[in-house]
């Protein structure tokens, strides 16, 4: 069943993605890292991306991740990412990661093997989701600079609807679109540096959120 949500909650990103043209717009990479360069942030997982400084043939990025991950390592080196000739936007995925939980990246800039530029430094913070008749759901500013506002928007296949703008950092859906499966939401930020998909969530409910969870809990230990 997780899996079958974690398929069905990517879907409606890249369905979400093309709908509402979210996709963010970076300039440097100093400040492609300081807004709109985390997006799609799960509880588990989030895609890091920015652009090359300079167009010097050879050039590249290492990006390191720090914070406390599922496997109990508190560091992941994502790698290396080359500058292309096709552009020089960059983007990594990173899964792995732990609900409520604050992450900071560093990502460092070689050009020929010298260090091209100080090291940039960029935190952001994963959701939690509270499943139930009513769902909770938490996201976070963290790593956001300078003037900046969420959209909470609930979405399926068939439609959406906006249930929350503003500043805040919580939510709680109190008549969610499927009383007895799972619903999908998207918190857009937005910025003076433009407009991104921040997070993705997907929350369970029904009367049967706490006992089917537990079975899911159960046969991820079996497996």
């Amino acid at each position: 069943m997780r899996k079958n949500k974690s398929i069905i909650c990517k879907a409606l990103t890249y369905l979400f993605i093309l709908t509402f043209g979210v996709i963010m717009n970076n300039s440097k990479v100093d400040a492609a890292m300081d807004n709109n360069s985390v997006t799609s942030i799960t509880e588990s997982s989030a895609s890091i991306s920015g652009q090359f400084d300079t167009q010097y043939p050879g050039t590249y990025v290492t990006i390191s991740l720090y914070g406390a991950f599922a496997d109990g390592s508190t560091q992941k080196n994502i790698g290396q990412k080359f500058h292309s000739s096709y552009g020089q936007n960059w983007r990594v995925d990173v899964d792995g990661l732990k609900k409520n939980t604050t992450y900071t990246i560093y990502v460092t800039e070689y050009e020929d093997g010298t260090k091209a530029r100080t090291p940039i430094i960029r935190k952001f913070a994963t959701p939690e989701i509270t499943n139930g008749p009513s769902i909770k759901l938490n996201w976070s500013n963290v790593g956001l600079t300078g003037d900046y506002s969420f959209e909470l928007v609930r979405s399926n296949y068939t439609g959406s609807d906006t249930l929350y703008t503003g500043k805040g950092t919580s939510f709680t859906d109190t008549n969610p679109l499927y009383k007895n499966g799972y619903n999908y939401y998207f918190v857009i930020a937005k910025t003076s540096k433009g407009t991104s998909l921040m997070y993705s969530m997907a929350g369970y409910a029904g009367t049967d959120a706490v006992s089917n969870l537990r079975e899911e809990e159960q046969e991820t230990k079996l497996n």
